[in-house]
């Protein structure tokens, strides 16, 4: 179950590497463009280009250095402790009844994964949600009157 949800949050990731790096060889490519040449020296609309497809390239690595640790991240099995860590699965319950789902991991927050036909929110692990999260078990509250109900 979290293997198949790792999968598909590293899929998301490797999705957004290739449009970056798509998008910067697009750059790169308009800001060498002969049409791109200054006409002035207050022109810099080729230098802003390189800049951004600069930007964009470091972004794709970055993110292809995220998908290779994810790659590697070993996840806790689900009988190992009832308390939240990196790569537990958390289900939070509301008054309403209503449930949402959390996959906490060092990266990807966001990315909206498929969990037993439920949508389930990676959780980047600093984000303050999950910093309340860490440590707890379920049937513990949060601050904001949502209840911890299961971890996985």
């Amino acid at each position: 179950m979290k293997a198949e949800l790792l999968r598909q949050a590293i899929r998301h990731l490797e999705v957004e590497r290739d449009h970056l790096a798509s998008a910067a060889l697009e750059t790169k490519a308009g800001a060498t463009d002969g049409e791109s040449r200054s006409e002035s020296k207050y022109d810099t609309r080729g230098l802003e280009a390189g800049y951004l497809a600069q930007g964009q390239a470091q972004q794709a690595n970055l993110l292809e250095e995220q998908i290779a640790y994810l790659n590697q991240l070993e996840l806790p099995e689900e009988s190992d402790s009832p308390l939240i860590t990196r790569g537990s699965i958390v289900v939070l319950g509301g008054d309403d009844g209503e449930e949402e789902n959390f996959f906490i991991l060092p990266y990807g927050g966001g990315s909206e994964l498929d969990w037993q036909g439920q949508i389930c929110t990676v959780l980047s692990a600093e984000a303050p949600l999950a910093v309340q999260l860490l440590g707890r078990g379920p049937g513990e509250s949060l601050s904001d009157g949502r209840f911890i109900s299961e971890v996985y």
